[in-house]
């Protein structure tokens, strides 16, 4: 007689092998139990015992509370179903959230009034819900058929994982496939379940089936592979004769689409009402038995007994609720049906759900019933889809226009939904969606916004390459006239995709034509396109007479008009402004919750406080996004943040820093020459500082011939200053002389404050006379505003030192160098800071060594802690404010208090944690 199947790979109570497979685990749950958090994710095909493996954990998981949740394919599409599933036996601790944070989860669950703004606000919710039932026992979390979870509660939990350890969570997440193909994140472990072994297969059938023959028993371990699933069903479906060994099995067992095939000859063995009611459980798993009941009712047939079908193994009844047995029983019910039975079982449930507190549900299944062309349920679709925008559910809304678009008759409506699907798409990440959807709408007649929307879709897929932008410009000339507002965002994408490119002059050409709009004043594209523009134009343009304007914008503003560009803030001056700009803009984020516009805010202000002086504080801004960008799978932005992280490492001396993160960058980003000018940039600069002006003048030569140096590059731009230090000091002045002509050509009659330091620096090295050389010294130190950009003035100090040691003139060069010195220590630019010293050594006076401040003991994520904290500001509010858990804030505290050597959150107040100089006062003059 067979024994009840108990779970995929259990003989009797227990797990048969996978010894190897629970060393892993054991491991995770033993690390969690000393306060580290971890996740473990397994992969493996259909029926080869991720399921068992968790089931397992959850007995091995002594003094842990457990919660549990389930990917359902009839869930998908429902927003947060994972995460309720999740988090229902401890919804009563939702209550004891920050406001924010507790109006955010339960909107997602559908306990709240409103819906969440953010998916990323419910996950910085779920995780400090999540920490504080961790406070108080180990906690593990265990989500299976991760593949099969709704979009919002995959991004959660992902969120979530990323950001455990030091809570005492443990995660298993189980997955169909490859380990992390479709729930994968970079720092988890992962683990990749095969076949069992023959004996241990030999162990799983003996426990479960009695009279099996030897050489049957041979049989199914040789075709089964070892699959625990595929063993424990194939008996099942064999005659007692086949099994005994006196009928042959043929030649062929019932594998794979044969294994479904069964089943659903399984099913053709049930009482007509049963298969009914499996059917309408087939086409929404997430129903109980009693709601099963109802819908079948509303066919008017009699209510069949699920009894046969838990006795034929293919479900089990669990607290009310019908559970597949697999997967596979489900969709092997589902696709054996006939289309005339299947849309019978959708109308069922819409009917039944008709009335639910969930008419989206009732839609979903009406939409499955429609048997063709259906211009009213497309529309509510397309209406439903905004609902489910509204709650941050783009693959909710993807799906919703999706089943829009194929009830839609063939024109522009159809068109439309299938662009409106593709954006959703976009959002998702999900490329090939995209261009599958907008392929078909190419095939439908478009109006002109479509082609436009198709033209800014297809860029959007490529924002580093210029391959669509003319496309793009095209398009945007063809709508300018009946939509200046939509014409002005593709003009805008077309700017900053030549951006990338390191194309100024087309950059230039863009904004003139979104600046010929007609365009309200107060349009934030057309400020936007004024700003950049006055800080890119040449000299002689329109635009380069005026200066860029940084103010604090509109918070309801796009995210990429919220803050300023790099290029405007490189080149355009006003740092102070532009940071608090960025300031702001990193405020608004935080605010939304919206992850990914922190980052490019985060990367803006970073790059700003470069300029400023304000170095630590960059770090932190610029490591936080580089974390947020590892967390979100952004390589572009991984790439942006690594370029600017390795010219802070240079300027600080931080040599090996500086080449691996300019490596990473390059190869995330090959593409973009903004990125990889940035990482040359980085290396050249760190090449100057120690003293290797040859290898700093080979990279950036190597960017644009000196004859037309800037060549209308920006790069060349920003570096002119470096390339013509680098020049003098490797004996090309000559060359030196080149690169200035041409920056000062670009310049124009009246330079930015910074452009003129750098000018009369350099100048003054390879001036004919000392009176001459002299002058561009005094020049470039008093410009008014130059010492905005404390390294570059520090380093006009330091060259102006050493010309003045060369000149004999040792007392006079004391004051240039010390005062190079205390900027360069201040900033923490330790080859600068080296060299001045070495100089003010030559020059009679000795240098001591800098002391070390506070914020040189503390990491940047250390630092931004530390400053929060000082403010007075609670770790639940820290936690919220940088996506962290409560815990991982007070263990970071734990750790920093030592390095200040303090003991308490009152005395970070009296700790000098700012930055180095923002304004710096120049020397009395030495003439």
């Amino acid at each position: 007689m067979n024994a009840p199947i108990a779970s995929a790979d259990f003989a009797g109570e227990r797990l048969v092998g996978r010894g190897v497979e629970l060393a892993e685990i054991d491991g995770l749950l033993a690390r969690a139990r000393r306060g580290a958090s971890g996740t473990l994710i397994i992969g493996g095909v259909a029926g080869i015992g991720k399921t068992a493996l968790l089931a397992e954990t959850a007995l091995r998981a002594g003094g842990f509370r457990v919660l549990r949740t389930a990917g359902v394919e009839s869930e998908s599409r429902m927003p947060y179903a994972g995460l309720h599933a999740l988090i229902r036996p401890v919804a009563e601790r939702i209550e004891a959230l920050p406001p924010p944070q507790r109006a955010a989860i339960a909107g997602a669950i559908g306990i709240g009034a409103e819906d969440p703004v953010s998916m990323f606000v419910v996950g910085v919710a779920c995780l400090t819900l999540l920490a504080g039932v961790a406070e108080e026992q180990p906690l593990l979390l265990l989500i299976d058929d991760a593949n099969w979870l709704d979009d919002p509660s995959a991004v959660v939990f992902k969120f979530v994982l990323r950001r455990l350890k030091d809570e005492r969570i443990a995660a298993l997440v189980a997955a169909r496939g490859e380990p992390g193909q479709s729930f994968d994140f970079q720092g988890a472990r992962r683990l990749r379940v095969t076949g069992l072994g023959p004996e241990e297969a030999v162990q799983l059938l003996a426990a479960h089936f009695d009279h099996l023959s030897n050489s049957v028993r041979e049989q199914l371990i040789d075709e089964c592979g070892g699959n625990p699933l595929a063993l424990l069903t194939v008996p099942t479906l064999l005659t007692a004769a086949q099994l005994a060994g006196t009928s042959p099995l043929g030649s062929e067992l019932p594998l794979g689409e044969r294994l479904t095939h069964s089943y659903a000859e399984a099913l053709r063995s049930l009482p007509p009402d049963t298969a009914r009611l499996l059917l309408l459980a087939a086409a929404d798993d997430s129903l109980d038995v009693e709601e099963l009941k109802h819908a079948l009712g509303q066919d008017g047939r009699a209510v069949g007994d699920l009894s046969i079908a838990e006795a034929a193994e293919l479900v089990s009844i669990d607290g009310g609720h019908v559970r597949f047995r697999h997967p596979l029983v489900r969709s092997a019910i589902y696709q054996s049906a006939t289309a005339a039975d299947r849309e019978a079982a959708h109308r069922a449930l819409a009917v039944a759900f008709a009335g639910s507190s969930d008419p989206d549900r009732s839609l979903w299944h009406r939409a499955r019933a429609a048997p063709g062309i259906d211009e009213d349920l497309a529309a509510a679709l397309e209406a439903a889809a905004k609902r489910m925008a509204l709650r941050r559910s783009p693959g909710a809304g993807a799906a919703a226009l999706d089943e829009s678009a194929r009830l839609s008759p063939t024109g522009p409506q159809r068109a439309r939904r299938l662009v409106a699907a593709a954006r959703a798409y976009l959002d998702l990440g999900k490329p090939a969606h995209v261009e599958a959807r907008l392929d078909e709408a190419e095939s439908s007649e478009l109006t002109e916004r479509a082609r436009a929307e198709i033209a800014l879709l297809r860029a959007s897929l490529n924002p580093i390459s210029g391959a669509y932008r003319e496309a793009l410009v095209q398009a945007a000339e063809r709508i300018g006239d009946a939509d200046p507002a939509f014409a002005a965002e593709m003009l805008a994408f077309a700017v900053r995709s030549a951006q990338h490119d390191d194309e100024w002059t087309e950059a230039v050409s863009h904004c003139t034509r979104l600046l010929a709009l007609d365009l309200p004043p107060a349009s934030a594209h057309r400020q936007w396109a004024q700003s950049l523009l006055a800080a890119v134009a040449p000299a002689g343009s329109s635009a380069s007479s005026s200066a860029p304007t940084f103010r604090l914008p509109d918070p309801a503003s796009p995210n990429w008009l919220l803050w300023p560009p790099q290029t405007v803030i490189e080149l355009g001056g006003g740092e102070a402004d532009a940071v608090a700009q960025c300031e702001f803009s990193v405020h608004v984020m935080r605010t939304r919750g919206d992850v990914f516009g922190l980052m490019g805010a985060l990367l803006s202000l970073g790059y700003a406080q470069i300029r400023q002086g304000q170095w630590s504080s960059a770090a932190a801004h610029l490591t936080e996004a580089l974390t947020l960008a590892r967390q979100s799978d952004s390589a572009h932005y991984i790439a942006l943040a690594d370029s600017f992280l390795a010219r802070l490492a240079a300027l600080r001396g931080e040599d090996d820093e500086c080449r691996e993160r300019a490596r990473e960058s390059e190869a995330l980003a090959p593409g973009s020459r903004l990125v990889t000018s940035c990482a040359a940039w980085a290396l050249a600069l760190l090449d100057l500082g120690r003293g290797r002006p040859q290898a700093a003048f080979d990279r950036l030569s190597a960017t644009a011939p000196l004859p037309t140096w800037p060549n209308d590059r920006l790069s060349c731009i920003r570096a002119s200053g470096d390339l013509a230090e680098a020049a003098i000091l490797c004996g090309r002045p000559d060359s030196a002389a080149l690169v200035l002509d041409g920056l000062e050509r670009w310049a124009g009659g009246d330079p930015h404050p910074w452009i003129r330091l750098v000018i009369h620096r350099c100048r003054g090295l390879i001036a004919k006379d000392a009176a001459e050389a002299e002058g561009h010294f005094h020049t470039a130190l008093d410009t008014r505003g130059g010492e905005s950009r404390p390294f570059q003035y520090a380093r006009a100090l330091l060259l102006y030192g050493e010309w003045l040691r060369r000149q004999k003139r040792k007392l006079d060069a004391r004051s240039q160098l010390s005062a190079a010195v205390d900027i360069f220590d201040r900033l923490g630019a330790q080859p600068w800071s080296e060299r001045a010293r070495r100089e003010l050594r030559a020059a009679g006076v000795p240098a001591g060594r800098r002391e070390p401040q506070a914020v040189d003991r503390l990491t940047p994520q250390e630092l931004h802690i530390a400053r929060l904290a000082a403010k007075g500001m609670t770790s639940p509010e820290i936690a919220a404010h940088l996506f962290l858990s409560p815990r991982t804030v007070s263990v970071h505290l734990y750790r920093i208090f030592p390095k200040l050597g303090i003991s308490s959150r009152a005395e970070l107040r009296e700790i000098n944690l700012a930055d180095g100089p923002s304004k710096t006062r120049s020397p009395e003059s030495s003439s």
